[in-house]
């Protein structure tokens, strides 16, 4: 009996979103974390150049192991203030995460669905929106309005 062969075919994803046409402004600088309130104020005055000099409230949503995620609040007085998110990555995690392709995802989720909206991509991170809600905990899986 002849020994059995095994051909295994790779599959890579192709993605066809076209970035060019994706409106996000990329900026060449980097945000260290929470506290680096002169990167997060660049980020605003470079991305929503409307809201330089509103105050900025900063909350950790979380501190995962491989990246950062903020909400940052743009507090204007007598104004609803703008929330969006930022992401930093963590340190050494753009070699096991596709960065390019992410932000493919992201550009795309954006047009089909509307959300994420993409603002900025910085050196070490990206910024989009933020909806308000909660996270759903493992009950509210078992409601009705969630089942298919």
């Amino acid at each position: 009996m002849a020994g059995k062969t095994t051909s295994v075919v790779a599959h890579q994803h192709v993605f066809s979103h076209d970035l060019r046409s994706a409106s996000f402004v990329v900026q060449d600088f980097s945000i260290d974390g929470p506290n680096d309130i002169s990167g997060l104020e660049k980020l605003v005055l470079t991305t929503f150049p409307h809201l330089a000099g509103t105050k900025l409230d900063v909350h950790v949503l979380d501190d995962g192991l491989s990246n950062l995620l903020l909400r940052v609040d743009c507090v204007q007085q007598n104004e609803e203030s703008f929330a969006f998110l930022v992401r930093i990555n963590g340190l050494e995690t753009n070699s096991i995460v596709d960065r390019e392709l992410e932000l493919n995802c992201m550009c795309a989720l954006c047009e089909i669905r509307g959300v994420p909206k993409v603002y900025c991509v910085f050196n070490n991170g990206i910024s989009y929106s933020y909806a308000k809600g909660r996270a759903m905990a493992l009950p509210d899986f078992l409601l009705g309005d969630y089942h298919w």
